[in-house]
């Protein structure tokens, strides 16, 4: 299937550049449909796990590049978010309890943790998780991972951002002796 979508893209191209409109839109929905099927298939075949969910974003979101009014693709979009999130939530409330409970070296976890809120935080429910997993715990555990959170800062999600800011200034009040690494850029 792969080797057929790659012919398909090249010929698709080639419509492009002899500007066949019909069989430029044609292409268009099948290679909307190849997609679509290449993400059920990594999903039925490899389950839902670390290495699929983006190789299956990757295949819903070029169905979607190809055909932008097939609902189809946005349903399947649709239920790959609510699985994710059926797992996300239950994962994020999960290493903040590990990370409470735990006594020496949290930082596996924290970053666990961090991974989750970079790649998840926007959905408003695994967000929801994330703003009471940082009140839950000791505002010391996260000075281990300071420049990943200060990496983040800028990043165009703004829920993600809003408690990336939050827990900055959090962090700055209960430590205003720790050094967030910008005084080389603002001396």
């Amino acid at each position: 299937m792969q080797h057929f979508v790659q012919t398909m893209q090249q010929q698709a191209q080639h419509a492009i550049a002899t500007e066949d409109q019909q069989h430029k839109q044609e292409l268009h929905k099948l290679m909307a449909r190849c997609f679509l099927k290449l993400g059920e298939w990594q999903l039925n075949l490899q389950g839902i796990n670390e290495s699929t969910i983006p190789k299956v974003l990757q295949y819903y979101s070029a169905a979607t590049e190809h055909d932008r009014n097939w609902y189809k693709q946005f349903s399947f979009q649709k239920d790959l978010s609510k699985t994710l999130l059926m797992y996300t939530v239950p994962a994020v409330q999960g290493f903040f309890r590990s990370i409470s409970l735990s006594r020496g070296n949290n930082l596996q976890d924290t970053l666990r943790v961090l991974t989750l809120w970079f790649d998840y935080g926007h959905w408003p429910d695994v967000n929801e998780a994330l703003v009471e997993g940082v009140k839950a715990i000791q505002i010391d555990t996260w000075l281990q991972v300071i420049p990943q959170l200060i990496a983040r800062i800028d990043t165009p999600r703004p829920l993600v951002g809003r408690l990336i800011h939050q827990l900055l200034t959090d962090i700055g009040r209960y430590h205003p002796q720790v050094s967030f690494g910008l005084e080389e850029e603002f001396p």
